[in-house]
């Protein structure tokens, strides 16, 4: 071995020994617990992949209306599982998806103090313009979450008007705790409907996020307004009873051509309007639709629940 060598050999082993003495022994160390493996993600149950789900349902949030094809039957007993399954993954779509969104429900503000409402939570756009949202709730939020109301304003002039009535009315009803949606329509008078498929795009779009909400008690949604909002209530709980536990118009009565009152078999109806309010033949029309309930009710016992 030469002299340089053995040089460096020396310095090598005497850093080895030096390190040594400064470092503690691994047998005065914690020992290191090995890490549990980490489960893969599911990417498929039920014969159904989670990311073919998931663009089917991306698509058809934007209007696709493909079928959805799988060469798999699911199993009667794994009904319930799948079910919920796919439910998660809608929801996962739901929340991802481009558009507007259903701002916080939080207590920034409450009910009974509006004079302090300056801004809206969100504006929602329509074809005619700007559509101002209130989004706000009474008292403490249940376990099943709140129920949740869309509260539509009439057709007077000033939208801003007939607006702040609906946030002052809502204060009045005996209804905690619940949560309210009340939109402002972009114009007053006759610009002021709320049955146009423009706004029922909107309306969809508020159900399929109450829906996936843990705020929301989806058992417990309802529609109501007053006036116009009156008529669009009606129509639209015909149009949409399979998402409604109840609607309750105030001051209306709509022609039934518009709205068929069979589609309310289990829809809690509820329609009050004033017995001298002879504009548009509101009573009379009010009066149309509570005999015809009562019809449809003595036919078919335990449906058509109603107080008109």
């Amino acid at each position: 071995m030469n002299q340089r060598y053995f040089k460096i050999a020396y310095l090598c082993a005497s850093a080895c020994l030096t390190m040594a003495a400064c470092t503690p022994s691994h047998d005065d160390e914690p020992p290191v617990a090995p890490q549990e493996p980490t489960a893969p993600p599911v990417t498929s149950q039920f014969g159904l992949e989670r990311q073919d789900v998931l663009d089917y349902f991306s698509n058809a949030l934007k209007g696709t209306t493909d079928p959805f094809d799988t060469a798999e039957a699911i199993a009667p007993e794994d009904i319930d599982k799948a079910q919920a399954y796919v439910w998660d993954l809608w929801a996962t779509s739901v929340r991802r998806a481009q558009g507007e969104k259903l701002p916080t429900l939080s207590s920034h503000y409450k009910l009974d103090n509006w004079d302090d409402i300056t801004t809206p939570d969100a504006i929602w756009k329509v074809p005619e313009g700007n559509m101002n949202i209130f989004y706000g709730s009474k008292d403490t939020r249940p376990a099943d979450g709140y129920p949740l109301f869309l509260f539509l304003h009439g057709s007077s002039s000033d939208a801003q008007g007939d607006w702040t009535a609906c946030l002052y009315w809502t204060q009045t009803f005996s209804d905690g705790p619940s949560a309210y949606f009340i939109p402002k329509s972009p114009q007053g008078g006759t610009g002021t409907r709320w049955f146009q498929p423009s706004k029922q795009e909107k309306w969809e779009q508020l159900l399929r996020q109450a829906l996936v909400s843990d705020k929301i008690n989806p058992n417990k949604i309802y529609f109501a307004g007053i006036s116009e909002g009156a008529y669009g209530s009606q129509m639209l709980a015909s149009f949409y009873a399979d998402y409604l536990a109840g609607a309750g118009p105030i001051a209306g009565g709509q022609l039934l051509s518009d709205c068929p009152p069979e589609n309310l078999a289990n829809v809690a109806f509820s329609l009050q309007t004033g017995e001298l309010d002879t504009n548009y033949g509101r009573n009379l029309l009010t009066q149309k639709v509570n005999d015809q309930l009562n019809d449809l009710q003595a036919a078919h016992p335990g449906y058509y629940t109603h107080l008109v």
